[in-house]
């Protein structure tokens, strides 16, 4: 059975169990631009609300700190990489 992908993607970055996910709370295509095969795409950046098992992080190799922080904290920590359309998403 596939893992649905937010559900991977928490587990991949953070080693947290997501007990349960919520509807998508928006999408938005970045200019952050990721080099392909075939080219250059735009980063898709996909708003998820869930809940997990524990709050203990593990950290990936490719991540060397992390912080339990309020949605207004996170979104003044985002606000210099990206756009406020995204940041207004995770703001919801």
């Amino acid at each position: 059975m596939k893992t649905y992908t937010p559900v991977r993607e928490v587990f991949e970055e953070t080693g947290l169990a997501v007990s349960s996910i919520g509807e998508s709370l928006g999408t938005y295509l970045s200019n952050i631009m990721i080099p392909i095969d075939q080219g250059l795409v735009g980063l898709l950046l996909s708003v998820y609300q869930v809940e997990v098992k524990n709050d203990a992080i593990q950290l990936s190799v490719e991540h060397t700190s992390a912080e339990w922080v309020s949605m207004q904290e996170l979104v003044k920590r985002l606000r210099h990489k990206y756009p406020e359309a995204f940041l207004q998403l995770i703001a919801k």
